[in-house]
């Protein structure tokens, strides 16, 4: 990926296009992009999207909006489809499996159509096409291969099968040579396709809500009518199969209600896991409902006497512990910005530092494991935002250390959650736990970190909005760790510290709240110190 993917979002908006960001499996990290159907992407939303996501791929929402439309080509059977049809068409982008051939739609309000030809999508109205120099899951770059600023009106032959509706299993021919009434009986319930339509009916009746006994009636008729007749027990076998999959759908969705259950404290209510989830069917949402009151029979929570939708996180009741005998075991950790003098981070504790973009988290983070190697730490680099080559430079800006010094696992894009092993002596800093949706995950992720620590220390980077002291994910990130930073450029601020020291708060009581300004020199390898904002160390100047 380009390290300025941002640069050709812009690009794309003064073409004329509608970009939005989309993650490598092509889908949008936007959960209502479909407004922008209609609606034109400005310059500041593709700021604040690339500034959250600035990994995310470029896809152009195609249709009037970008006057363009997209002919989808995904392989060499596919070229010699079009070649039938015209061989004047030039593609514009190299596509990892195909190509695709840009044109502008000039009104034409078509919408998308898979497989219109054998391996041919369009996608018009309504659709998206991941564009260059975005990456696929496997790391291979869309490229162009003509100015996209300068597209061509569809040749007239392919726009007449477009508008035609012309269908695999439809004689093409007739549409070239003007037919406009293609026959159409023959595409579905034929031998050789009614095995996948008797299917796709049984899965949108059961999906949308009819009864078994219906769903069959159904399905009866249309194996009766089939040509040849589809086997009543073969129709039967459909319908159990798309029960199944319905049955897969809701168990994965009850799960998932579950697991924000169980990283959420006090009270939930139903429209906060409609958010979450992005639920928006009167369908999920009653399977939401229905998961629900399943956890209030099985103890996990209550409902509110209070609101109806609300309900009260139920803790599991615990055993007594020998507390009087009880040792707290704080970690010999470094922290910068002098916080290690006056806050105690427990063995098996997280320190949590929230960043904007740009504001030095990952400068913060190396500092961090550079002294920390002189305490006989075992450090774990986890990265998502820089690679191995950009790691190296950066300690070599260290001149009094040479890169035998550096005594650190580097691990780049890792599983953060499965890398931590835990024990004591082990510090794992994670440069950042990267989250692109659901944000209430990233609370989930801390949670599932603190009980793998086992006496090591984590040191946690995440993102947040500039000028905010909550990060994404919000108050769900906050519950865990011992110390959370809100960090901006050359300014930190204390936002929660558990364990303060009795001396420090007797002289200048709580730190939380206090801002400490500092400037970066020597290549971001030191931090100098500016002033504080209340100036709670002033008698120690």
């Amino acid at each position: 990926m380009e390290p300025k993917i941002k640069e050709h979002a812009f690009k794309y908006l003064e073409m004329g296009f509608n970009p939005i960001p989309t993650r490598p499996n092509k889908s949008p990290y936007l959960s209502t992009w479909t407004k922008y159907q209609t609606e034109k992407v400005t310059i500041n939303l593709i700021d604040k999207w690339w500034d959250t996501w600035p990994k995310a791929n470029i896809a152009l929402i195609t249709g009037e909006i970008s006057n363009l439309i997209v002919i989808d080509v995904d392989s060499e059977n596919g070229l010699k489809e079009l070649d039938k049809i015209s061989t004047k068409m030039e593609p514009a982008v190299k596509s990892p499996k195909g190509w695709h051939y840009y044109y502008q739609c000039n009104g034409n309000k078509t919408g998308c159509q898979n497989r219109l030809l054998p391996d041919i999508d369009i996608k018009g109205k309504g659709g998206l096409i991941t564009a260059p120099p975005s990456v696929n899951a496997d790391g291979i770059q869309y490229e162009s291969l003509i100015d996209l600023g300068r597209l061509k009106a569809l040749p007239q032959a392919m726009l007449s099968i477009i508008n035609s509706g012309f269908t695999h299993g439809v004689d093409k021919d007739h549409v070239l040579h003007g037919h406009n009434r293609p026959q159409v009986s023959t595409v579905l319930f034929e031998k050789g396709t009614r095995d996948e339509d008797i299917f796709h009916v049984a899965n949108c009746c059961i999906k949308g809500g009819m009864s078994q006994d219906h769903t069959s009636q159904v399905l009866n008729i249309l194996a009766e009518n089939c040509n040849p007749p589809f086997p009543k027990k073969e129709a039967e076998i459909k319908i159990k199969s798309a029960l199944k999959r319905e049955n897969a759908r809701t168990g994965n969705l009850t799960q998932e209600i579950k697991e924000i259950i169980l990283s959420t404290k006090g009270h939930i209510t139903s429209t906060f896991v409609y958010s979450c989830l992005q639920l928006s069917t009167r369908k999920e949402k009653k399977a939401c409902s229905t998961a629900l009151g399943r956890f209030v029979e099985e103890g996990l929570i209550e409902r509110s006497e209070k609101k109806a939708g609300e309900f009260r996180i139920v803790n599991e009741m615990a055993e007594p512990i020998d507390w009087k005998n009880a040792k707290q075991d704080w970690a010999k950790i470094f922290l910068p910005w002098k916080l290690d003098e006056f806050i105690d981070i427990p063995e098996g504790g997280i320190v949590l530092l929230m960043g904007n973009p740009g504001a030095g988290k990952t400068a913060a983070l190396i500092y961090v494991a550079r002294y920390n190697m002189r305490r006989k730490w075992n450090i774990h680099y986890l990265s998502s935002e820089i690679s191995e080559g950009a790691f190296r430079k950066r300690t070599e800006a260290y001149k009094d250390l040479s890169l035998d010094d550096w005594n650190v696992n580097f691990y780049y894009d890792p599983p953060m959650v499965d890398t931590i092993k835990g024990g004591k002596g082990n510090l794992y800093i994670l440069d950042y736990i990267e989250v692109y949706d659901n944000f209430w995950q990233i609370g989930q992720m801390l949670s599932d970190i603190y009980k793998k620590l086992n006496g090591g220390v984590a040191v946690i980077a995440i993102q947040k909005r500039p000028g905010s002291d909550v990060g994404l994910g919000g108050q769900f990130t906050q519950f865990k760790p011992a110390l959370t930073l809100a960090l901006e450029w050359q300014k930190v601020k204390i936002v929660k510290a558990r364990d303060v020291k009795d001396s420090h708060i007797d002289k200048y009581g709580s730190p939380n709240g206090k801002e400490y300004h500092f400037k970066m020199i020597e290549n971001r390898t030191k931090y100098i110190e500016d002033r504080w904002w209340t100036h709670p160390f002033k008698e120690n100047k």
